[in-house]
């Protein structure tokens, strides 16, 4: 067995809140413009692979164009596929999130388990993941990594949030709106999300935080939610999309470059040419948590405020875990604010987690869904109303109308005791609206 690897030296000594010793402000030019950016102290033996645009790999066969994002075990790039002549999205993890097997990887076993039910159940209807095209190895300086393949995708929904949260002119004290999704693309990407998860159900698979219950109950986050991208007719219509050409800062300290630091850094793409429209639909991804539904699921590696109420009062999967500390009690208020009281079987415990946090708790902001979703379905209408750009067909008012209904599917999915919850059929069936914009076109007859 051989031995373990010494680590890789720092450069200087360690900076404070850098375990791997580089710094940004003293190596790359420029950075501010490249934020946010994956740490860079993870570039190192067994960290992140070192990417340059134009690097190709598998042989030759994709070409790195421009950066889509990163997470805390990968970074995902646009690359052309040179043989297929298509655009496709790279990951690539992180050394030590990397198999030697890679049929043992958990995404690449359930992308390839999706696409099976995905062919044996006869769907008509658009995939709810990505389709993996390839994976393969790849041998950096900083170890081997596992690389996926997949289709490309446009922007998950928090990237778009944060989009329209930049075109907020903050400097102008008088502006009181933001921008928002258009009425039918909230409708549709609102039934397309309650039927993934149907269709998850009934094959037997369950997200990364979705718990097999008989009533379901899922964490999805706007991060993992992504639309396609459909409207790119050529390459220079998806650069505008993605936001421009990549923004990079290179590699500028006096001291030579460790190879296991980029020559320089890449801003991820902002998405900010992307535009909502009835042709897009959307994806599920990371799948990397996912599991069987008969499997038991011991924990999650979910932040806080994405678990279910349920998960501090029942330890369903973290009751080895102290979870329930000052910042647990502040959100649990916060959630019991908009969904309504929580259940008298939680008071005891509920009451000992308040006597862990002395003080003011709470914050008066929260107000329940139902005082506030007509509020913010007329807002969504007169945003809608103002856009120039977005041509109002003779059934807008039934879009307008259709967002009354989803009150209803919200409230019977928030419900703090599992058991509570409506299924996602009986979800789907709450969406009483007719999507006029677009004729449902199976997938297989478009390929």
């Amino acid at each position: 067995m051989s031995e373990e690897p010494e680590p890789l030296k720092p450069l200087r000594a360690p900076l404070p809140g850098h375990p791997g010793g580089y710094g940004w402000d003293d190596r790359y030019e420029e950075i501010v413009r490249i934020f946010p950016h994956e740490p860079l102290e993870k570039y190192l033996r067994n960290g992140f692979h070192p990417v340059t645009l134009g690097d190709r790999f598998f042989d030759g066969r994709y070409t790195v164009r421009h950066k889509l994002g990163f997470g805390g075990s990968a970074t995902v790039w646009l690359a052309k596929d040179d043989r297929e002549n298509q655009w496709v999205a790279l990951k690539i993890k992180q050394a030590k999130a990397s198999l030697d097997d890679l049929e043992q990887d958990p995404e690449i076993k359930a992308l390839k388990l999706l696409e099976h039910k995905y062919t044996i159940h006869g769907s008509t209807k658009p995939r709810c993941f990505s389709r993996l095209l390839s994976y393969f190895q790849h041998i950096g300086p900083n170890g081997t990594h596992t690389c996926l393949v997949t289709e490309l995708l446009g922007p998950s929904i928090a990237q778009m949030l944060r989009v329209f949260d930049a075109m907020i002119p903050w400097d102008d004290p008088d502006y009181q709106e933001v921008e928002t999704f258009r009425p039918d693309t909230i409708l549709r990407s609102s039934r397309q999300l309650l039927e993934a998860v149907e269709t998850l159900k009934v094959w037997g698979i369950v997200h990364g935080g979705m718990e097999p219950h008989a009533s379901f109950s899922f964490h999805i986050s706007p991060s993992n939610v992504s639309f396609t991208c459909q409207t790119a007719i050529d390459d220079e219509d998806l650069i505008e999309i993605l936001g421009g050409e990549p923004t990079i800062a290179e590699y500028s300290a006096s001291e030579p470059r460790d190879e296991c630091l980029p020559k320089h850094l890449v801003r991820a793409a902002t998405w900010s040419g992307w535009f909502d429209c009835p042709e897009e639909s959307i994806r599920l991804i990371d799948w990397g948590e996912s599991s069987s539904a008969n499997d038991k699921v011991s924990e999650l590696s979910q932040p806080i405020n994405l678990r279910s109420p349920e998960t501090f009062f029942i330890g369903s999967f973290d009751h080895r875990h102290d979870l329930w500390r000052a910042g647990c009690v502040d959100y649990i208020e916060s959630m019991a604010l908009v969904m309504g009281p929580l259940p008298s079987a939680w008071n005891d415990q509920w009451a000992r987690m308040i006597q862990e946090k002395p003080g003011p708790r709470g914050d008066p902001r929260f107000q329940s869904l139902r005082e506030t979703f007509e509020q913010r379905r007329h807002f969504i209408i007169k945003l809608a109303e103002k856009d120039e750009d977005f041509e109002k067909p003779d059934f807008i008012e039934d879009d307008y109308q259709g967002l009354s209904c989803l009150l209803s599917v919200m409230e019977g999915l928030m419900q703090h005791e599992p058991q509570e919850r409506i299924t996602s059929g009986e979800a789907l069936a709450r969406i009483q609206w007719v999507d006029q914009w677009v004729c449902d076109v199976p997938e297989n007859e478009e390929e």
